[in-house]
């Protein structure tokens, strides 16, 4: 059961997912080095740049703190996570550094009592967020507790971090060959 339990953890994440990340929290990445990787690297598809921070939240007149991550178009390929309503942002939106946001389904859920909150206004560190899309539910402790989240464009995520820099990258392969040379790729590029 418990190893059933954490094969569920794994999968919610998305299959053939890599995460590429430092120990060193001094240890950063360039934003434009998620799209170079993808150039270098054999067997790498997908790439995004990801922001994780926290901010204020401000709805009608509920107030609190939420996660963010950042990210680029991407995410729901690399991630294998669909949207149960609207839709997720553009690269155009990532490019623009576009104030819009998908929320996790309980965020969703919770906004509006069960009812869509598509192109609803959420105020996220005192800016206004035009809500695009509800990311379908996940679960309860399942890909790191995403249900509970709002993901915005990563160029806009590090506005309000007021960083240059990303913590992550997550790369997506098309299959577990192709994730495992990728990361043999990855560890030569990085051990440089």
């Amino acid at each position: 059961g418990a190893r059933q339990a954490v094969v569920r953890q794994f999968e919610s994440l998305g299959q053939n997912v890599i995460v590429i990340k430092s120990n060193n929290p001094t240890v950063t990445f360039e934003m434009d080095e998620a799209k170079d990787l993808i150039d270098r690297v054999q067997g790498l598809d997908y790439a995004t740049p990801v922001v994780r921070t926290d901010a204020s939240i401000r709805w009608r007149r509920i107030n609190g703190e939420l996660d963010i991550i950042g990210v680029n178009s991407d995410f729901p390929i690399i991630r294998d996570h669909d949207i149960v309503s609207g839709n997720f942002f553009s690269s155009l939106h990532v490019k623009q550094r576009s104030p819009v946001a998908i929320v996790g389904y309980n965020v969703g859920k919770s906004l509006m009592n069960g009812r869509s909150p598509v192109g609803q206004t959420i105020s996220i560190d005192g800016i206004s967020y035009r809500i695009l899309g509800v990311l379908e539910e996940k679960g309860a402790g399942q890909a790191d507790g995403i249900d509970d989240k709002i993901i915005l464009p990563y160029t806009t995520a590090l506005k309000i971090t007021h960083k240059r820099n990303v913590d992550e990258i997550w790369g997506k392969s098309d299959s577990p060959e192709n994730a495992s040379l990728a990361i043999v790729q990855l560890g030569r590029i990085f051990k440089r």
